[in-house]
């Protein structure tokens, strides 16, 4: 499926509510999580981005949020099932980047899924732990990234 795409902040309560579901329904559904655990206290001071098709619809998100002076934390990355290996996750995770580097970020960190650290690592992140592990199944590495 390919369509012209479109990046940036969610600005309408029609796009976060399509934000939220897409969010709720990649990561945190198929693990019988209820409603409302795909949000945390960190939402209204977070950046948001996300990915819209040509018809509107919401089909990949990101969001980073400041953890202390000079860090900064990618969390809850997903892409709509059918519009995998696209180049969306680079292009969020660069929008993301950009506007860290924008905020005066240094570092930049991310729990990633076992699934993802491929990713992370090609766009410069290197493993620095062991994670949580998720919902007693979902195995997570401790990366970061250090911008220049």
């Amino acid at each position: 499926m390919t369509c012209d795409f479109n990046i940036g902040v969610p600005a309408t309560p029609q796009e976060f509510e399509q934000y939220y579901e897409l969010r709720w329904r990649i990561l945190r559904a198929p693990w019988d999580q209820p409603r409302g655990s795909e949000k945390d206290e960190y939402e209204k001071t977070a950046v948001h981005v996300c990915i819209k098709s040509d018809t509107g619809m919401v089909v990949g998100l990101g969001r980073l949020h400041t953890v202390s002076a000079g860090i900064a934390q990618i969390r809850y990355m997903a892409i709509d099932e059918n519009y995998r290996n696209q180049g969306m996750g680079k292009r969020i995770y660069l929008y993301l980047e950009y506007k860290a580097k924008q905020s005066g970020i240094k570092t930049i960190i991310v729990d990633a899924r076992e699934n993802a650290v491929g990713f992370y690592q090609s766009m410069g992140f290197r493993i620095t732990g062991i994670g949580h592990t998720l919902f007693n199944q979902i195995k997570h590495k401790v990366m970061e990234k250090e911008l220049l």
